[in-house]
């Protein structure tokens, strides 16, 4: 805090005043880095006789004592703060870093990004006293949305840099990380350091000094120090914040191992502090439930964990949050947006500014597809929250101009316009401008944005650009001064595309037959030419002749003289005066390059209109050869210069077609092949089909075409694109349907088409998502079971257990309500079920699985074996031995009844962590268990008992069942 802003040597303003036989020296606005001392008061004992009006610097090798000690930190001075740390945070990928005083608390917040995942984070910064030390406490740790590394890691990893903390071991000036998110200062310590000795003074005495008062308000955070003992009234600190420090302190060990980077220690820890204090922690679920966030391991684990904390606290924002997270990180961005909405709304409602804008940016980019109406109202609370945003703000425009809100979109630039700087502020006003001109009606409204726009840049082009669209409908005479005013302002900058727009579109304006006799023309080359092309484009071809002709008396450049005959060429061919056009083009190939190759392609086309077909194929010949030579020396143009060769390629191959010429015609379709290959797909897939349609009888050659076509055949992802776009506006419209009484089988269909596109993409995650669609549309019945058994499949094969167990779970409880399921449809439920449970060690949902399975295992008897030992294993976790012993003997005892059976195709999972609590890592839910379940084995062998009492009866097993027990 104090980096920088040490004292040099210098005369402090100290000033001395006696009363009775003490005296005080005391100074005051006295700047020391970022904070500011608003009192600093050093008590002299022992002055002996009167020391009268003698200066203040007499005192300086005395031993003072500290009386009083009042400083107080700024808004500004915090945006100091976070200017100097900002690049040293951007390298660990912190970026966007703000910090605002607010009542109570410092809310900060930042954008973080871990590899590709990127999303906002927001917390608090509280501060508490511990004797004339100081702890900063970060609290209210959000992430609004999903990343790979813990929120309380990157909020300690900000407070540390705010603070300039070093390592966790006390310092006389510099603050030092206590643990996670808490770092001590030793404010008065550093304070006096800084201060007194750098002027030539010794240190004061504070051995009788503590904290008198502490005040974080929007204006300032102010801190006293006084006498230990008279303080009245209590300090100034929040109940809430001394109940965070007991948190810490109480967390302290385990979240050290979390600042080291040691998660799976730092969870077992937090679950072990769980179980021995009981359920009503709510710190400490906020560290667990921001670890399982980060994990995918531990999604399950956090979603369960959320789900039971929201049940007994519904406005607990931290497990919205943790939904919010893992919800997205597993594909399901509507029911991410729903929780970053509801902690959104939270926020607002508990005045939290930060934390609202940003859940509800967050929300609303989710929505902004998926649900356009709701992202406005997201982006209006964002806005809200905080007025300064500029996404926000511009979503917010975009969706008010999607949503023909006009008035409402006025009213919002406008308040963006006053706090806007004055380049953007210019370009609000254009937009208003365009939206009182084109949607509101209001010509002198729009004068109005204008004006206040040219006051502001009165040498911008755009400004006069818009002044003059908006002159063009009623003032033609101003608009013809506007666009030429237009063209020299760009001019003046450099900016010929604008340039070269203006002349083109005064050329519309004041072309006429008699333009070119007009005085008002300027003999501006760029004039002549914006008026020649708008005459072509009104096929007013004697017009743009004589405005191309007048260009060839103004000394141009070859090249650009070169493009201008192609054009006058084209003029005239439409004329019909062909002869005048090829005089024109053989002035255009003496320029040589690509105007050259374009010349000789138009007089084949003349030619070939003339049926002089040799003539025609000897330009395009010479055009073609022009084009590749060109191409291979300017790379940066090489793929549009070897396709425009390749289309050439191609028309002369057509030329010979007609000719009756198929031998010349090949050549040259497989040089427009060869061509295109690389630079333009769709015209070698059709010279290749050509070819091959050519091939004839010659196996060789057909296959060589075949390989050709199929090499260059388009990607399928935009077709899919398209089509998924038209199936999510399907899905739209009839849900509109089925909210007016209609039924659900168009979206059933839809969703089932949505699946089948996504496997054709092989995008496995969103095709699970469509099957778990479907499966919420399915009614009670074997097609509940069939919906709810293909998205479990489907969750398994894009990699997701957490996601395809619940669904393996319902379709398992539907078994029971539906009598007539077939036995086919039965197996296929135990077998998904018992996948997914054994991936995501659900062991109770193993045994029901494999339980079933062994009982008939109809054609799935090949992997007995596999249900056996896996049934054994999940009982040996539970508890049950006798289960487990029962699954296992016919494998030791019969071998024969398992020869030919598949060893299990998976081996067993990691036995859970060791830990002190007896908390589950099995996916049920984090909460103690009870003494039983704690007195169980639980060593790292997967089936102790088992092993014990069979050991002597494994000696003669068969392979497939020493292979089960590896």
């Amino acid at each position: 805090m104090f980096e920088g802003g040490s004292i040099t040597s210098r005369r402090l303003p100290f000033h001395f005043q006696q009363l009775g036989g003490i005296g005080r020296l005391a100074l005051g606005d006295l700047a020391v880095g970022l904070v500011t001392v608003d009192k600093l008061e050093l008590e002299v004992s022992d002055l002996g006789t009167d020391p009268g009006a003698a200066p203040a610097e007499r005192f300086q090798r005395r031993r003072t004592r500290l009386c009083g000690l009042a400083v107080r930190v700024t808004q500004q001075a915090l945006d100091e703060r976070i200017a100097q740390v900002r690049k040293p945070l951007a390298g660990v990928g912190i970026t966007q870093l703000s910090a605002r005083l607010g009542d109570g608390y410092v809310s900060v917040r930042a954008r973080a990004a871990d590899g590709l995942a990127a999303a906002d984070l927001s917390f608090h910064v509280e501060l508490v006293s511990t004797g004339t030390h100081l702890r900063a406490l970060a609290s209210a740790i959000r992430v609004h949305g999903h990343l790979p590394t813990p929120g309380p890691v990157i909020a300690d990893r900000v407070l540390v840099a705010l603070t300039g903390a070093g390592d966790p071991a006390p310092h006389t000036d510099r603050p030092y990380a206590r643990g996670l998110c808490d770092v001590e200062l030793d404010l008065v310590g550093a304070l006096l350091w800084q201060v007194l000795p750098p002027s030539g003074w010794r240190l004061p005495a504070i051995a009788d000094i503590e904290v008198t008062h502490i005040r974080v308000a929007r204006a300032a955070i102010e801190i006293a120090y006084g006498p230990a003992g008279v303080r009245s009234g209590e300090l100034g600190v929040r109940t809430q914040a001394h109940q965070l420090a007991a948190a810490h302190d109480l967390m302290h060990s385990v979240d050290q191992q979390l600042r080291g980077g040691h998660l799976e220690d730092a969870m077992r820890g937090y679950r072990a502090l769980l179980a021995s204090g009981g359920p009503d922690q709510p710190l400490l679920l906020e560290r667990i439930l921001a670890l399982a966030s980060a994990r995918p391991a531990w999604f399950f684990d956090g979603l369960e964990l959320a789900r039971q904390a929201l049940s007994r606290w519904p406005a607990f924002a931290p497990a919205h949050a943790a939904l919010a997270s893992i919800t997205l990180a597993q594909g399901d961005a509507r029911e991410a947006a729903r929780h970053l909405e509801d902690g959104a709304r939270m926020a607002s409602a508990g005045s939290d500014d930060d934390q609202a804008a940003l859940a509800a940016l967050a929300a609303a980019r989710l929505l902004r597809v998926l649900d356009p109406r709701a992202a406005t109202q997201l982006y209006q609370l964002a806005v809200e929250h905080d007025p300064g945003s500029t996404e926000a703000a511009d979503s917010l425009a975009d969706r008010l101009a999607d949503e023909q809100r006009w008035s409402e979109l006025v009213r919002l630039v406008r308040t963006r316009i006053a706090m806007a700087e004055p380049p953007r502020a210019v370009q609000l006003h254009l937009r208003l401008a365009d939206v009182f001109v084109h949607q509101l009606g209001d010509p002198a409204a729009a004068q109005r944005e204008l004006a206040a726009a040219r006051g502001r840049a009165p040498d911008d082009p755009a400004v006069h650009e818009m002044t003059a669209t908006i002159l063009t409908a009623s003032d033609r005479a101003g608009a013809i001064a506007a666009w030429r005013e237009v063209a020299r302002l760009a001019e003046l900058r450099g900016d010929h595309r604008t340039s070269a727009r203006a002349w083109a579109r005064l050329g519309g304006l004041i072309a006429d037959p008699g333009a070119p006799a007009d005085p008002g023309v300027p003999a501006d080359p760029q004039a002549l030419v914006g008026l020649a092309a708008a005459a072509a484009d009104r096929d007013d071809h004697d017009i743009a002749i004589a405005l191309y002709e007048r260009l060839r008396g103004l000394g141009l450049a070859q090249a650009v003289a070169a493009r201008h005959e192609l054009a006058l060429a084209r003029s005239l061919i439409a004329l019909g005066r062909s002869d005048e056009a090829r005089a024109s083009l053989r002035r255009a190939t003496l320029a040589g390059g690509e105007p050259a190759a374009e010349a000789h392609a138009m007089l084949a086309e003349i030619a070939d209109a003339t049926l002089d077909r040799d003539h025609a194929a000897a330009e395009l010949d010479t055009a073609i050869a022009s084009l590749v030579e060109l191409a291979a020396g300017t790379p940066p143009e090489g793929d549009r210069l070897y396709t425009r060769a390749a289309e050439l390629a191609v028309a002369r191959a057509m030329l010979f077609d007609r000719s009756g010429q198929p031998i010349a015609a090949g050549a040259d379709w497989q040089r427009a092949h060869a061509l295109a290959r690389q630079s333009a797909p769709e015209i070698a897939r059709s010279a290749a089909r050509t070819l091959l349609a050519r091939s004839g009888n010659d196996a060789s050659l057909e296959r060589r075409w075949i390989d050709a076509v199929l090499a260059t055949r388009p990607p399928r992802f935009p077709d899919l694109a398209a089509a998924l776009a038209d199936l999510h506006e399907a899905v739209e419209l009839s849900e509109q349907t089925l909210e007016r009484g209609g039924d659900t089988d168009t979206r059933r269909r839809a969703y089932q088409l949505e699946a089948e596109l996504f496997a054709q993409s092989g995008d496995h995650r969103a095709r699970a998502q469509s099957l778990a669609a479907i499966a919420r549309l399915a009614e009670r019945g074997s097609d509940r079971v069939e919906s709810e058994t293909a998205a479990a499949a489907a969750w398994l094969a894009a990699d997701e257990p957490a996601a395809a167990l619940p669904h393996g779970a319902r379709a398992h409880a539907s078994l029971s309500s539906t009598g007539d399921v077939p036995a086919t449809l039965r197996r296929e439920v135990l077998v998904t079920l018992g996948a997914a449970a054994w991936r995501q060690r659900a062991w109770p949902d193993v045994i029901r699985a494999y339980r079933g399975l062994i009982d008939d295992p109809g054609p799935e008897a090949h992997r007995l074996t596999t249900f056996r030992y896996r049934l054994a294993v999940a009982a040996d976790r539970a508890g049950d031995s006798g289960l487990a012993l029962g699954a296992l003997r016919p494998l030791v005892e019969d071998p024969d009844a398992t020869r030919g059976a598949s060893p299990p195709t998976a081996r067993p999972p990691r036995a859970p962590m060791r830990s002190t609590a007896p908390a589950s890592c099995s996916g049920a839910p984090i909460a103690p268990t009870t003494r039983s379940a704690a007195s169980r084995p639980r060593c790292g062998s997967p089936m102790p008992t088992c092993r014990r009492s069979m050991r002597s009866r494994r000696r003669g097993a068969s392979a497939a069942t020493s292979s089960a027990s590896r």
